[in-house]
């Protein structure tokens, strides 16, 4: 600003926009056009500042000062204009800032703007992504922008074999190694028994579980003798049953290898669900929720989770009315659907996309049968939902983005809030049917009451 103001005294012209500022009148809504690119430019490169109210050209600087009539303009940039590369709008409030300086009797705004980490890029602005190439805010190629998905997706699968400084071989256990090896040798080329950790290196190399001499993130949750020293809470599952106002009537935290962490949470929810007997079949029993079911949620929960973020998975049962699984991590961006046609914006879930967050981890479960090749996503517990064995399943996500609940009601679909439901239109909905109200009607009907 002194460079500015120096210039406005003296008449003298000095050049203050650089590949870092940019100047911006705004008087005109090209010039808002123009913010907006500048910005987003500044987000996918090294950030900068935009100073709002002052315009060059000709060599000289015009001081008109900001409008703060238009301070809601600026406020809506954080989170009405750009868009991630699957096109959904983002809150930029972290990487955008705002404040005003008095300068010769005008009010100017200062826009500071913060780069977005690689695994954000490239936002997008009205279609396109644009970047900052010295002073000029330039269009990002199609090319660049292939390659920089490729590069997330590099780093994405990267995150579960990432070392963890602190820790090395000796903090694996042998025994461990030797139980997988033992397991995958049923079903895949032999791998011979490791006879100590040195002799188990080449092994954990190419398993992951050793990169650059440092044991990854993937070793400890598969090998590790304590994993929670170094893991902390991402090796931790705290388990509850009891409704709000029992405060946890049965409390249990697990902290161990991934897939004792699987085995032990299995069996506090199934020690803590209803098992009824039929009338038919000589008396079976019938578990308030399928086994196999109860089983796959647990293990996609702790395969697919994110284990860079450091809290713990939360399960609780709920007596007679459901059970929760709180884990971290979020859907990937392409996965979610906003529609905002509606008064209060419906967020939907495309099923089907086989990805994980933990490519190499699921590999190994699988060898352990404690997952299946396609997981257990929403279409599969809709389609349980559809046997009547469960109420319809629903997922939760924080508006933080890091976490996700799935919630599995107890009962059946066609319960008795539902048949009365019906009766209560039978007559309509008979009319617009042109015959009689089937068991498929009523669950298609369950399913969206």
């Amino acid at each position: 600003m002194n460079i500015i103001d120096k210039s406005l005294k003296t008449g003298i012209f000095e050049d203050v926009e650089d590949a870092k500022t940019e100047l911006k009148d705004l008087s005109t809504g090209s010039e808002w056009t123009s913010l907006n690119e500048s910005i987003c430019a500044f987000l996918n490169t090294n950030g900068g500042y935009v100073i709002c109210g002052v315009r060059e050209r000709d060599k000289k600087y015009n001081l008109n000062g900001f409008n703060k009539n238009n301070e809601g303009k600026l406020i809506e940039l954080r989170t009405k204009f750009f868009k991630t590369d699957n096109d959904l709008l983002i809150d930029l409030s972290d990487f955008i800032d705002f404040d005003y300086t008095d300068f010769n009797n005008n009010s100017i705004a200062i826009i500071h703007v913060r780069p977005v980490s690689e695994d954000m890029k490239f936002l997008k602005f009205d279609g396109n992504s644009y970047e900052r190439v010295l002073t000029a805010d330039k269009k990002i190629s199609n090319q660049r922008i292939q390659e920089q998905r490729e590069y997330k997706q590099e780093l994405e699968y990267s995150k579960e074999i990432s070392p963890i400084k602190e820790a090395d071989i000796l903090d694996l256990d042998i025994d461990k190694i030797n139980q997988f090896i033992i397991r995958i040798n049923t079903t895949i080329r032999k791998e011979t028994v490791k006879k100590d950790l040195e002799d188990a290196r080449s092994f954990l190399i190419r398993r992951h579980c050793l990169k650059d001499g440092q044991v990854t993130t993937l070793g400890l949750l598969l090998f590790g003798k304590e994993p929670t020293v170094f893991l902390e809470n991402r090796a931790e599952v705290d388990c509850f049953y009891g409704d709000d106002s029992e405060i946890g009537r049965d409390k249990q935290d697990f902290q161990d290898d991934v897939l004792n962490l699987i085995d032990d949470s299995f069996r506090f929810i199934w020690g803590h669900i209803k098992v009824g007997r039929i009338a038919t079949d000589g008396g079976k029993s019938e578990p308030e929720y399928p086994e196999k079911l109860i089983r796959e949620v647990i293990n996609n929960a702790l395969a697919h989770r994110d284990y860079t973020v450091n809290k713990f998975t939360t399960i609780r049962v709920r007596p007679n009315q459901h059970i929760e699984i709180k884990n971290p991590g979020s859907f990937k961006p392409k996965m979610l659907v906003t529609d905002k046609s509606t008064d209060i914006d419906v967020r939907r879930i495309i099923p089907g996309i086989p990805e994980t967050k933990n490519p190499k981890l699921a590999s190994v479960l699988k060898a352990f049968d404690k997952i299946e090749s396609q997981g257990i996503g929403m279409a599969t517990l809709v389609s349980v939902c559809l046997n009547d064995t469960i109420d319809v399943p629903y997922y939760e996500l924080e508006t933080s983005g890091n976490m996700i609940s799935l919630i599995i009601p107890s009962g059946k679909l066609i319960d008795e809030e539902i048949e009365f439901w019906l009766r209560s239109f039978e007559k309509f909905i008979i009319d617009k049917l042109n015959g009689e109200l089937t068991i498929e009607h009523k669950k298609s009907s369950g399913l969206f009451l």
